[in-house]
């Protein structure tokens, strides 16, 4: 259970840091009090770092937001055209760069289809290995056919429930 009390910097709209009234330990991975100044903002009040979690942000010249970094990292990237659109976003996990699926993929037995894997910059060794070993993990047999989600994650292809993130299984 968290309990926030947020403090703003004098005179302006922009968060300074927060206080977790809630004292005792919860053994939960949630916010805790922040120290003072643990936003950091530039010049023209965009958020740059986020101190306690070690996440900054990049920017274009249009103020757009072009990089997310922890503890210098790369999490995410996007690339916009000249107009401002986003036309491509790169995620990474565990050191490894993947490129964001616009829609939703499918899955057929232990491989990804082509314009999945080529959609999340997978080659054809990786995706087998990727979904052979999510497969394997979670007990589905190999005929089974899911969906992958924008974020890598296998879904069901009824329910949609998430049963795991093929990034985990990359070797």
């Amino acid at each position: 259970m968290d309990y926030f009390r947020y403090n703003y910097k004098s005179g302006k709209n922009q968060l300074d840091h927060m206080k977790d009234w809630v004292t005792q330990e919860t053994n939960a991975d949630d916010l805790k009090t922040q120290a003072i100044g643990n936003y950091i903002y530039n010049s023209i009040g965009q958020l740059v770092k986020n101190v306690s979690e070690g996440i900054a942000y990049k920017y274009n010249a249009s103020g757009l937001v072009t990089e997310v970094t922890k503890n210098n990292n790369p999490l995410v990237k996007f690339y916009y055209d000249d107009k401002g659109y986003k036309i491509k976003k790169e995620q990474y996990r565990n050191g490894y760069q993947g490129k964001y699926a616009e829609k939703d993929g499918e899955t057929e037995d232990h491989v990804l289809k082509k314009h999945t894997r080529r959609a999340l910059g997978l080659s054809k060794q990786q995706g087998k290995i990727a979904i052979e070993g999510l497969k394997k993990d979670i007990g589905l047999p190999p005929n089974f056919h899911g969906k992958i989600k924008g974020n890598v994650d296998l879904a069901h292809p009824n329910s949609r429930q998430v049963l795991g993130n093929l990034f985990d299984y990359l070797h």
